[in-house]
């Protein structure tokens, strides 16, 4: 496995499995060198058999849902998922199972799953909130998302993720005002948070003119974490905005050279292209589009770039 040989691991496993059929930690390791080989029949076999074992049964219940909806068999993948109540995988198969619920359009079925988690696990009731909000959020679901995020603030007003995820989604709807008022109040909490400075500072160098106070903020946020790609990809992009291009593009290009990130590339293109550089947005452009085919970021500045071109 060392020299990333996956299929010679598996076949070895295979064959060490033959004379030990009930060793499993072998089982397991079997069992998810043949999922990531795509050897999804191998991969059950040793999953179920995993189950027989009263073994790492979470596990093995997670990964038969994945390789379910791999093969698009979305009924059986909700069932296999349903059964994890516990474990390290919980919260993974919540997320899976909200998923498939809302592909199929099933919203009330998700805000039902997710009470009932949170009663079932108070300990992690805040943590469920965030969840529910952020799989929503990805489905462009953003009032329910929001709306969710206001029930858990006003149940755990002192919780700063939860805050925080409220301000990031408040800022999504265009409601600045709010996202303000809780950047201001997390900052009063936690003054020298790198993320709270960049989302603070990232926002108001976007989205208004207000650069000076973005540039205290960010200047503060990057002295605290100098090697973030999000915090570089903050400070370009907030140099751009004031005028100077050659400081933006160093920023960004380091930031993007550290991370292929979405948008720090589609920053890194903008800024290339106005900067007569355009073979090198063009090819950045490219590289994004390679990277995720369906973004609708990047299928919008695809446009862009087909009539500047």
């Amino acid at each position: 496995i060392s020299t990333k040989d996956y299929q010679g691991a598996e076949k070895k496993l295979t064959q060490l499995l033959l004379k030990n059929p009930q060793n499993t930690e072998m089982l397991l390791m079997h069992a998810l060198l043949s999922y990531d080989n795509q050897h999804d029949t191998d991969a059950i076999i040793s999953l179920k058999r995993l189950i027989e074992l009263n073994s790492n049964i979470n596990e093995a219940y997670y990964y038969l849902g994945m390789i379910a909806k791999r093969q698009e068999n979305l009924s059986q993948a909700e069932i296999y998922l349903s059964q994890i109540q516990e474990g390290e995988r919980y919260l993974n198969a919540q997320a899976e199972l909200a998923q498939l619920r809302l592909k199929d359009q099933r919203q009330a079925q998700v805000k039902a799953q997710f009470n009932e988690a949170r009663q079932s696990n108070p300990d992690i009731a805040s943590t469920l909130y965030a969840l529910e909000a952020e799989v929503l959020r990805s489905n462009h679901q953003l009032e329910e998302a929001y709306n969710v995020l206001e029930d858990a603030v006003k149940k755990y007003p002192q919780d700063n993720n939860l805050l925080f995820n409220r301000a990031l989604l408040a800022e999504r709807r265009d409601n600045l005002l709010q996202f303000e008022t809780d950047m201001l109040e997390l900052l009063k909490r936690d003054a020298n948070n790198p993320s709270y400075l960049n989302a603070y500072g990232y926002t108001l160098a976007n989205r208004t003119d207000r650069l000076k106070e973005a540039d205290v903020l960010l200047r503060a946020a990057i002295k605290l974490r100098p090697t973030d790609p999000a915090i570089m990809d903050s400070v370009g992009w907030l140099l751009y905005k004031q005028g100077y291009t050659f400081e933006a593009l160093t920023y960004i290009k380091k930031a993007f050279a550290a991370s292929v990130d979405e948008e720090i590339g589609l920053h890194l293109a903008e800024i290339l292209w106005v900067s007569g550089y355009k073979k090198e947005a063009i090819d950045t452009w490219r590289q994004l589009l390679k990277q995720n085919p369906n973004s609708e970021e990047v299928l919008k500045h695809r446009a862009l770039w087909e009539n500047k071109s």
